[in-house]
């Protein structure tokens, strides 16, 4: 969306919006880990919730900040690491 309508700006709402909140419900007593055991599939429904998304979406959202959108898409996959290795993708950038 960013590349598209740049003058939307959705990267400064989502700062101010998102990751604001998932700080917010992550200091609760409710708060969880992102990634949690699952026992069974009925699971996923009450564990994929406000919280996951929330710190889900602001770690996606930091760590491609970190890399650079570039790298970031190139690395998304993890079997991408598997195959090509970190180091080329490193000489690559």
């Amino acid at each position: 969306m960013d590349y598209l309508y740049p003058e939307w700006d959705i990267w400064s709402k989502f700062t101010s919006e998102s990751l604001q909140s998932a700080l917010t419900m992550d200091s609760l007593r409710g708060s969880h880990a992102i990634e949690v055991e699952v026992n069974d599939a009925l699971e996923i429904d009450q564990i994929f919730d406000a919280i996951s998304y929330m710190k889900g979406s602001s770690c996606i959202r930091m760590l491609s900040n970190h890399l650079g959108v570039e790298m970031f898409l190139k690395v998304r996959n993890p079997l991408t690491l598997l195959i090509l290795g970190s180091q080329q993708l490193l000489e690559e950038a």
